[in-house]
């Protein structure tokens, strides 16, 4: 799912393109591991369950793994993608040398 930082039209387009992509490779989501969705998880083991990439590096990755779907007919361009991995690259390394929040306060609050 999105949040906040996401370019709206961005975002709808490729959970739109996911979808569609789904369809036409008559994806059945619930052998893929997503449900049935009235499932009750605490009845489910934490292996039964998928989780979603917990940061901008795993989506990253995640997005390396399975694009096609958004490269197809050029809906979104290599040239796009590509620049849009780059960007969010750069902004993983700049975030990484700055001091945690919760340093500051450890440390700095003397």
């Amino acid at each position: 799912p999105p949040d906040a930082t996401a370019n709206p039209y961005l975002c709808l387009s490729a959970m739109l393109l996911a979808g569609i992509d789904g369809v036409v490779k008559e994806i059945d989501p619930v052998k893929e591991g997503f449900g049935p969705v009235d499932a009750n998880v605490d009845d489910m083991g934490r292996d039964h369950i998928r989780f979603l990439p917990r940061n901008l590096s795993e989506a990253l990755d995640a997005l390396s793994v399975d694009n096609e779907f958004l490269r197809r007919d050029n809906i979104f361009s290599d040239e796009l993608l590509d620049q849009w991995a780059k960007n969010k690259e750069a902004e993983i390394k700049s975030i990484g040398t700055m001091p945690h929040p919760f340093e500051y306060k450890l440390y700095f609050n003397l």
